[in-house]
């Protein structure tokens, strides 16, 4: 049996000042502490928090290029434009497929992280 824990939404609803306090009243190291808030700290800042973590300027730029490209192939309807079009949605597709697994990947070490600090704190 296996299961899935998606701990992006909970950690956002935290207030993260006291969560690091209570790290740190638990006994995990301050070193340690600080590792994942620089991880934290490096995901994409949104006002949103419906907002995708793995989606930043590189993404919307891609994304605007790509529907620029759309609207002139649906002006012109030239094969050449439509191709232009084809290959930049490739592109986009691509792009997002890969931010989306270094994020997940991202996230999973930090987790991964957080266990064995909590595995190794629980054998103190």
């Amino acid at each position: 049996m296996s299961f899935f824990v998606d701990l992006r939404k909970a950690f956002d609803t935290v207030p993260h000042s006291i969560l690091w306090k209570k790290l740190y009243n638990l006994g995990i190291s301050y070193q340690f502490i600080s590792t994942i808030r620089t991880g934290m700290q490096r995901r994409s800042k949104t006002s949103n928090p419906n907002s995708k973590p793995w989606f930043d300027r590189e993404c919307y730029l891609t994304k605007k290029n790509t529907k620029s490209h759309l609207k002139i192939y649906m002006k012109s309807k030239k094969e050449t434009d439509r191709v232009n079009y084809i290959s930049k949605k490739k592109f986009y597709a691509a792009l997002i497929r890969d931010k989306k697994k270094n994020t997940t990947n991202h996230c999973m070490k930090i987790y991964q992280a957080i266990l064995m600090t909590l595995k190794t704190f629980g054998k103190q």
